[in-house]
């Protein structure tokens, strides 16, 4: 399985598709996944990985894909699905609000954990999140905080990303009443310790 595959650069998604090739002509199954990939890289993937299969080469892409879309493709030939995501009864609200300075980002975090549970604050800017966790240095003990981003070593990376891991992932040693506040760059998104 291969994540976030519309972020690949030029030199990553030849790479991939000459895999794509390779693994398809060995029978390897392979699940790609991506919330944004573009038709034109659909295709292109769709496609090494076809002639991996010795099949014909061009995918038959719907003209207008649903979102979300399965597309699946074998030797017997390409399927495309789509499923219903929300149901007509969901409501969701969405507020905007003025980006907070860190220490009032810090007490609103806070304030969401006060009795207990977690929360990840994700930010664009390294610096943001630096400057948030710094605000919650003082009001937060270590074992219920974590700073993680791209601009760690890779090892002290990987040391927050397998605290995050043990403090909120499947096998949670963190009790019920111990807030936990996360805060970090989209890296959280890709870690693999989050999934």
């Amino acid at each position: 399985m291969i994540d976030e595959i519309h972020a690949y650069d030029a030199y990553m998604s030849t790479i991939l598709a000459h895999t794509l090739s390779w693994l398809a002509s060995l029978g390897c199954s392979i699940i790609l996944l991506s919330a944004t990939l573009p038709a034109a890289r659909h295709r292109d993937l769709a496609s090494a990985f076809l002639r991996g299969l010795g099949g014909q080469t061009a995918p038959e892409l719907p003209a207008d894909p649903p979102y979300p879309a399965l597309a699946l493709y074998h030797t017997d030939g390409q399927r495309h699905e789509t499923c219903a995501v929300f149901r007509g009864e969901q409501r969701f609200t969405l507020r905007l609000v003025q980006q907070r300075e860190p220490a009032d980002d810090a007490r609103y975090l806070l304030d969401l954990v006060r009795d207990g549970g977690a929360v990840a604050r994700l930010c664009n800017r390294v610096d943001d999140a630096q400057a948030i966790y710094a605000a919650l240095h003082s009001q937060l003990p270590a074992d219920s905080r974590v700073l993680l981003h791209a601009r760690f070593p890779l090892k002290d990376r990987q040391d927050h990303e397998r605290q995050i891991g043990q403090l909120v992932g499947k096998d949670t040693v963190r009790g019920p009443g111990q807030p936990m506040i996360i805060v970090g760059t989209q890296v959280l998104e890709q870690s693999s310790t989050m999934t």
